[in-house]
């Protein structure tokens, strides 16, 4: 029998604006890939709303670490009110979705030591109480240390992409403004240090 330990639960990160929904599974695919995950799709639905569609799409990808430890990411993707637009980005005009995301990220780490010990149940009992109560193996701590900063690392990105989408929606927004230039180099540069008499 296998014991699912959570890590991490419930980790959001949540986005409003223009994107593009290839790109942010494309990225998700690779970012899974990247840390050594095999793809799982669990779940998909869609919706067509007045406000707009909305797709619920369930991952769980998973990692296998030895033949008794396991990484399952558990991600569930909400889009909502998505509807289209196109919009001009450099001077070049580009479709793109538009509408709320929510990405939650949950890590479990699956052990299987009752196959290892052979089903004795007395020394799987130990092994689980000394693991648990009393010491836990430098092998274990790592592993769990290894699904924490998969997840850190996968979300951390996924921010990462959506922070360039709010800049290119602020492009698309307000083409006209132009970032501020100083002119002025001096009042950028500290004044001299002067001594107190």
């Amino acid at each position: 029998m296998a014991e699912k330990n959570l890590l991490i639960n419930n980790r959001t990160v949540t986005y409003k604006g223009i994107f593009k929904v290839d790109e942010l599974f494309n990225i998700i695919n690779q970012l899974i890939e990247e840390r050594g995950y095999r793809k799982n799709e669990k779940k998909t639905e869609e919706k067509v709303t007045p406000t707009g569609r909305r797709t619920y799409v369930e991952l769980r990808p998973l990692k296998v670490k030895t033949n008794y430890v396991k990484f399952m990411l558990k991600i569930k993707i909400t889009l909502s009110n998505i509807t289209e637009s196109i919009k001009e980005v450099q001077g070049v005009k580009k479709k793109f979705e538009q509408g709320d995301i929510e990405v939650i990220f949950d890590a479990w780490s699956i052990t299987d030591y009752a196959s290892r010990w052979g089903m004795k149940p007395l020394a799987f009992f130990f092994k689980a109480f000394i693991n648990k109560f009393i010491y836990t193996l430098p092998l274990e701590t790592g592993f769990t240390g290894e699904l924490v900063s998969d997840t850190d690392y996968i979300s951390e990105q996924l921010r990462a992409f959506f922070n360039l989408y709010k800049f290119q929606s602020r492009d698309a927004l307000n083409p006209q403004e132009k970032p501020l230039e100083s002119n002025n180099q001096e009042s950028l540069t500290p004044e001299p240090h002067r001594e107190l008499p």
